[in-house]
């Protein structure tokens, strides 16, 4: 199932799940903008931009030109264009960064989509992509217990090191960066803990039990309000050789 599709149903509770626990993922987000080096007065392209999060982490003057493939996520109150994977509305040469966060799982056309990323950053653009390593715990979560407990299921696409660096490089770009970061999702309890991943998730089938149960092998230890979480990260450089 495509990512336009997944969202569509169930935007809204991913939503009010980030409204919920606005800083549970700062890392998440911090992360990839301090890799896409961002300097005032610079325009920065964020696809696909879910409810507009990125936007309360922006330490610098930047532009954010914010892009969804669903339609209930760019209805969630914040300026937001409609696009799709392989058709950046944006003109050649048009932005200096550009970042794809965790949503590249649930995309099955990323060849097309980096070209199209190559195509509207501007010579010297950086271009960050961040998702789940295929192997992890986070893997093994998302395609196991979530897919489980979501009545869509989930099977998630998830990134290996080597094949996306070729995937971005066949698109034209230099990858200067490849790491995978382990940080934690904080919360200030139990209960928000369990209903911002029952709703992030779409755990539709879980109980407030059920799904405790499933975040325990993620927890930092027994009883903790941290999860532990990781996220592949990698930069593309656009080099005219």
């Amino acid at each position: 199932m495509e990512y336009h599709e997944i969202f569509n149903h169930r935007g809204d509770a991913y939503h009010n799940a980030m409204a919920l626990c606005p800083m549970a993922r700062r890392e998440e987000f911090r992360i990839p903008l301090n890799l896409l080096e961002l300097g005032d007065g610079q325009t920065l392209c964020d696809f696909p931009s879910g409810g507009g999060y990125l936007r309360g982490f922006l330490d610098h003057e930047v532009e954010v030109i914010a892009l969804e493939a669903s339609e209930e996520f760019a209805a969630q109150g914040h300026p937001c264009s409609v696009g799709n994977w392989t058709a950046i509305p944006r003109p050649d040469q048009s932005v200096e960064a550009f970042l794809s966060l965790a949503a590249l799982h649930h995309a099955s056309q990323r060849d097309e989509f980096y070209r199209e990323v190559f195509r509207v950053l501007k010579p010297g653009g950086r271009f960050v992509i961040g998702d789940v390593m295929a192997g992890t715990p986070q893997d093994q979560f998302l395609n196991g217990f979530v897919n489980g407990q979501n009545s869509m299921g989930h099977q998630g696409d998830f990134l290996d090191q080597d094949t996306e660096k070729q995937r971005m490089i066949a698109a034209g770009f230099e990858v200067d960066h490849q790491e995978l970061y382990r940080y934690p999702w904080t919360f200030e309890s139990e209960d928000l803990m369990i209903r911002f991943c029952r709703g992030l998730f779409g755990l539709d089938l879980a109980d407030d039990a059920t799904t405790l149960a499933g975040l325990q092998p993620l927890l930092t230890e027994p009883g903790s309000l941290q999860i532990n979480w990781s996220l592949l990260f990698v930069r593309g450089r656009k080099v005219w050789k």
